[in-house]
């Protein structure tokens, strides 16, 4: 046993009237006499052979019987240090590529990268990141960990040469384009510069106030654009500013071609001036039963239209904007559902349609996957329903293939073995059936988060990275708030 651990000793007796007990010699006081105990325990503090000893005397007094125990005790091991290695894949890459950096650490508490020096973002518990490089020479990375007895630090070179190609477009070889689903651009980042300013990066994104606090537990810190709603029964008549949201799950909000126009104006839907104060009216009349009095779900006056998330929330998201290019100023096609703006996405308009269409095909308009053949660009659309948006224009599946038998239509899964077999089409435009971070009850964005970084961190690590551009983005903002005000509408092509 160690230093510092505990030992239990027993013992029972025959014949005996009174028992002595000693440790090294030394007498064990004992409470009583006890001529058995089921166990009596002793911490052992010094290293080396401790010797118990029992002595049990009879009725005479003349007669005495002995028992020992002996127990080894050893030193413990002395506190061990934090450890770590860190490598880079590959060593060698030409500028404008990425390195996939991977760690590990023991008896460490906390640890950190850095790049020539600078601070490299890394989460908790995170165990590897991908890096791009631009800078030509040698670029050096250190990983310090640290811990209670001191700190431990790793480091690995990488050689960047210049690159062959003049790094323009005609150096990508394959677009990947994934629309997720009613998010707006403040709801999900528009606490980025919060994050940025951890890692020293200058504040350069338009989200929300600055004085708009994260962690704010009720819906009343002035923040962000105010929400009044008319007074009328199940609306909000008082103002209701953003609010950082506790939880993953929220009611579906509205994207109606109706409601976005409250989102708006208020209080003239029909104003050309944007005030951006309509959030909450838009989703108050969402909710099942509002305005009435009894409604199914519990946000009646439609505050969830007003909650964002942080980087605690969305850690893989602020991540990837804060390494990549990011766009504040993102706005849906149209002030409709999804699927008229995913018209929009495959087809540069939606016909004219404002809501799905309930009949045939009918938009009498190319697609971009049209186009994309009649050039000879190879092409996938990726889809757990074996269907895409594209569907709704005239002749595209009588053109393409019935779902299901098209090459050009494929299950989603088909992504990561074109990926691993280096298949991956010029163009893939992946289409999901569920995990689509889309608002509702029972459905947690962080398993759409899951799903995207699977694609995102497979298409990382495949052959295809270095000529490939990902292109993140939702088909619209689904009623939740966001305070930049769109640009003027254009003509429906």
């Amino acid at each position: 046993m160690q230093q510092g651990d505990k030992v239990t000793v027993s013992w029972q007796t025959q014949n005996a009237t009174s028992i002595t007990l000693t440790q090294n010699g030394t007498a064990v006081p004992l409470d009583g006499n006890p001529l058995s105990s089921p166990g009596m325990q002793f911490t052992l503090n010094t290293v080396g052979t401790t010797t118990f000893t029992l002595t049990a005397t009879g009725a005479t007094g003349t007669t005495a019987a002995t028992a020992k125990a002996t127990v080894t005790v050893t030193a413990p091991p002395p506190p061990q240090g934090p450890t770590a290695t860190l490598t880079a894949n590959p060593t060698t890459v030409t500028a404008g590529q990425s390195v996939t950096l991977k760690w590990t650490t023991t008896n460490a508490t906390s640890i950190s990268l850095t790049q020539n020096g600078n601070n490299v973002p890394i989460g908790s518990g995170q165990t590897s990141t991908v890096v791009t490089l631009n800078d030509v020479g040698t670029v050096n990375f250190v990983l310090t960990a640290t811990g209670a007895q001191g700190t431990a630090t790793a480091q690995a070179s990488v050689q960047v040469t210049p690159a062959t190609s003049p790094g323009d477009i005609t150096a990508v070889n394959h677009i990947i384009f994934l629309a997720q689903e009613n998010r707006s651009f403040d709801v999900y980042l528009g606490k980025l510069n919060e994050y940025r300013a951890k890692f020293g990066l200058p504040p350069e994104v338009d989200g929300l106030p600055d004085d708009c606090s994260s962690t704010n537990s009720d819906w009343t810190k002035p923040c962000g654009a105010m929400n009044k709603a008319p007074n009328a029964a199940g609306f909000p008549t008082t103002p209701i500013y953003a609010f950082h949201l506790k939880t993953m799950c929220i009611e579906n909000t509205s994207a109606d071609w109706i409601v976005t126009r409250w989102a708006f104006n208020a209080e003239d839907p029909a104003s050309d001036t944007p005030r951006m104060d309509g959030f909450a009216i838009g989703a108050a009349s969402a909710t099942p039963g509002a305005p009435g009095t009894n409604p199914t779900v519990p946000d009646k006056q439609g505050i969830r239209a007003m909650g964002f998330y942080t980087a605690q929330d969305l850690e893989y998201h602020y991540w990837l904007a804060t390494q990549f290019a990011v766009s504040d100023r993102w706005f849906a096609p149209a002030p409709a559902r999804t699927d008229p703006n995913r018209y929009y996405l495959v087809g540069a308009t939606s016909g004219g349609y404002a809501y799905p269409i309930q009949n045939e095909p009918s938009i009498q308009a190319p697609t971009i996957f049209d186009r994309l053949q009649a050039a000879g660009v190879s092409w996938k659309i990726y889809s757990n329903e074996l269907y895409s948006s594209a569907a709704a224009f005239s002749g595209f599946m009588a053109r393409f293939g019935p779902s299901g038998a098209s090459p050009h239509i494929v299950k989603l899964d088909q992504f990561d073995a074109d990926l691993a077999n280096g298949t991956l089409p010029a163009v893939a435009y992946i289409e999901r059936a569920e995990n689509d971070e889309h608002p509702g009850l029972g459905d947690n964005i962080q398993a759409g988060v899951k799903d995207t970084a699977h694609l995102i961190n497979g298409l990382m690590n495949s052959s295809a990275w270095k000529d490939s551009v990902f292109i993140l983005t939702f088909d619209e903002a689904g009623g939740l708030y966001d305070h930049f005000p769109p640009p003027t509408n254009v003509p429906n092509p």
